[in-house]
């Protein structure tokens, strides 16, 4: 069996790169909870913003509005050929990144 694109250790790989273990333990939980041997592993970024609070004027209308904002990533593995056709039907998280992202986000293994 081939080794999947995803898993393979490249040439100049960032100090961030995840070693091929910790890939190959996403890889494997994506593949068991999908049922399928054909997933690929995508890393997805989002915002995650909550309102702490709202101040109303007189009129009752909004005159400011406190934002928590926070970024988040995750690991998803999908049956999906491109990013685009990710749905919840086709993929799985694999993994969640915590805000600052780089190697460490890595260091737990997969496996819950």
């Amino acid at each position: 069996m081939r080794t999947p694109p995803c898993l393979r250790q490249p040439r100049n790989r960032p100090a961030s790169w995840p070693t091929a273990q910790k890939r190959t333990n996403c890889y494997k939980k994506g593949q068991s909870e999908l049922g399928s041997e054909e997933i690929v592993l995508y890393t997805q970024t989002y915002l995650q913003v909550t309102t702490v609070d709202a101040l109303t004027g007189t009129d009752g209308s909004i005159n400011s509005v406190t934002l928590d904002i926070s970024p988040k990533g995750q690991v998803v593995a999908s049956t999906a050929s491109t990013a685009g056709d990710i749905n919840q039907g086709n993929s799985v998280v694999v993994k969640e990144i915590p805000p600052g992202g780089s190697e460490h986000h890595w260091n737990r293994s997969c496996h819950p």
